[in-house]
């Protein structure tokens, strides 16, 4: 029988070298489930692992798209649902690691069907954006949707207006189609890991991974990626770009996008522990722990086969 390993947790948690350490240990790829890493060229912000970890262990859902294209958990569900099934013919096991928790429940449980959205309400949300700031889109979502509001990542603007598309489409939250719509199980079993730290540890190690990134240069490779793609490329909405964004644009000074990248940071983190917590079927481990980790999946391989 085929196994599928989750690792998840908050951005910062060390999912990726929890996940490297596990594939090694088990002699089987890895598939990221991650919405910034799928992404062509966003490497530095999104915390992409190097060229020489993945000469060491395949890894896929990486590098998908590029920034100027659109990309949601449905397809990010059938794409990689493809994707495993191959994989399992060669592999018994395979990791998949990340924090995009809705990527995560596409695979587990599926998504019911999105209603269709006309491109007029679309295109009145995207002049709101414009004419009142998305301040006021928020205020609208949290009214509307407090379950979604609870976990969105709340200054991305591609995600607020997705969410309020549904909404004014059909008097209905987004959440309301996001419970699962999975009909058959799937043809493998999950083994589900959670990873975390003590709060001030894990804020501690957001600090340290942000100053990296800005050491490493990630707002070179924000002007990059505009300057290819636009500044308005869906992608830059995403979390560390957007604040490189409102920098360039003059927003903000470069001490407060800092602020502001970190601040954000530590919420998005925040809300991806309430997202996962959700699911009683998933064991939490501090994140050092790797041989409790390993020991966990061996005797779940064990009880399972």
């Amino acid at each position: 029988m085929a196994h599928l390993i989750s690792i998840v947790g908050p951005t910062g948690a060390g999912k990726s070298a929890m996940a490297l350490q596990v594939a090694q240990r088990l002699g089987c790829p890895i598939v990221s489930a991650d919405s910034v890493q799928i992404y062509r060229g966003l490497d530095i912000g999104s915390g992409k692992v190097t060229a020489e970890e993945r000469g060491n262990v395949p890894h896929f859902m990486l590098d998908v798209v590029d920034p100027d294209e659109r990309f949601n958990a449905g397809e990010f569900a059938r794409q990689c649902e493809a994707l495993l099934q191959e994989l399992f013919l060669s592999y018994p096991v395979v990791v998949m690691a990340g924090g995009t928790g809705l990527y995560f429940q596409a695979v587990w449980d599926g998504l019911d069907e999105m209603p269709e959205v006309s491109e007029e309400i679309r295109a009145a949300l995207n002049a709101a954006l414009i004419a009142d700031g998305l301040p006021a889109l928020q205020a609208e979502l949290a009214a509307a949707d407090p379950e979604t509001w609870a976990v969105i990542d709340r200054n991305n603007p591609a995600r607020i207006i997705r969410a309020l598309e549904v909404y004014r489409a059909t008097g209905l939250p987004i959440s309301m189609y996001r419970k699962g719509g999975k009909r058959e199980p799937n043809p493998w079993l999950d083994i589900k890991i959670g990873l975390e730290w003590p709060r001030e540890v894990l804020y501690a190690r957001i600090e340290t991974r942000i100053d990296q990134m800005i050491a490493d240069g990630l707002l070179d490779e924000t002007e990059a990626i505009a300057g290819k793609y636009g500044w308005d490329c869906p992608a830059l909405g995403s979390l560390g770009y957007r604040e490189m964004v409102g920098y360039h644009n003059g927003e903000f000074d470069w001490l407060e996008a800092l602020r502001l990248l970190k601040r954000n940071t530590r919420r998005y983190a925040k809300r991806q522990l309430t997202w996962f917590r959700k699911y009683e079927d998933l064991p939490w481990f501090q994140a050092d722990a790797t041989v409790a980790v390993l020991d966990h999946i061996d005797a779940q391989l064990r009880r399972l086969n």
